[in-house]
């Protein structure tokens, strides 16, 4: 009996080879904060082992783990939570997740990852000097900062643009032909307006690494604006038979 239970409990023939594996990973450093990852998995006999990935964010001048609270300002805002809901149905339908009406935010098994500039960035300066790290941080960060205040200063000048052509238009009831060409002209220019807005918001999707998901809405959004001003352009041709010459 002694030589069988010893190779059940060994790794013989008719044994369980028993183990645990933690691997750490690192999310997020910087001076403030550093976000850390435990991977464990651990197999106990039977078909398969369990696993686990666990987040912890902690605070660098004190070294206490941070919890939800101390990074969000209120845990229970409702369009958060909403956006949240968003995001997630954006990767998946709502089948595949578990009571996704009962979402919380107060879940601390979380973590903070660098965004998509800082990302590039890092790999920009990997493997220089630090002083000249210090030098590309900085140039590139300017950089990224302009642009973004370039690209929504555009686009909120385009929108207004939209809105003003528009109204512009609508106040013209043409009786004469210059007066149709004008009031044409105006949607002409609303419908520019358009593209240049679609414009600017791939440019910010694509270079300066946006959310997608969030600018596809408002591209599709602007499209429809764009084919409705086209279909008002068209209707228009009512005017002609009444134009004076």
């Amino acid at each position: 009996m002694l030589p069988f239970y010893n190779d059940w409990a060994g790794k013989g023939e008719y044994g369980y080879n028993y183990y645990s594996v933690s691997e750490y990973g690192i999310d997020y450093l910087s001076e403030k904060i550093a976000s850390i990852n435990e991977y464990f998995y651990e197999y106990t006999g039977g078909a398969h082992g369990v696993h686990e990935k666990i987040y912890k964010v902690y605070s660098l001048s004190n070294g206490e783990r941070l919890k939800i609270e101390d990074i969000l300002i209120d845990v229970n805002n409702l369009d958060l939570i909403n956006k949240v809901k968003e995001k997630l149905l954006s990767i998946a339908d709502e089948e595949s997740y578990f009571n996704l009406d009962g979402l919380s935010l107060q879940e601390n098994n979380f973590y903070i990852t660098l965004s998509k500039v800082e990302d590039k960035i890092n790999n920009r300066i990997k493997g220089l000097e630090e002083k000249e790290q210090n030098r590309i941080r900085e140039n590139m960060y300017k950089f990224y900062r302009s642009q973004i205040d370039r690209v929504s200063n555009n686009a909120i000048e385009l929108a207004t643009g939209i809105s003003r052509h528009l109204r512009i238009a609508n106040t013209i009831f043409p009786t004469y032909m210059s007066e149709f060409e004008e009031r044409r002209l105006e949607m002409d220019r609303a419908m520019a307006c358009c593209n240049a807005l679609q414009d600017e918001l791939q440019y910010a999707g694509e270079c300066l690494y946006a959310d997608l998901n969030k600018y596809m809405n408002l591209v599709l959004q602007i499209q429809k604006e764009f084919n409705m001003i086209k279909s008002l352009r068209q209707t228009d041709n009512r005017f002609l038979k009444n134009i004076k010459k």
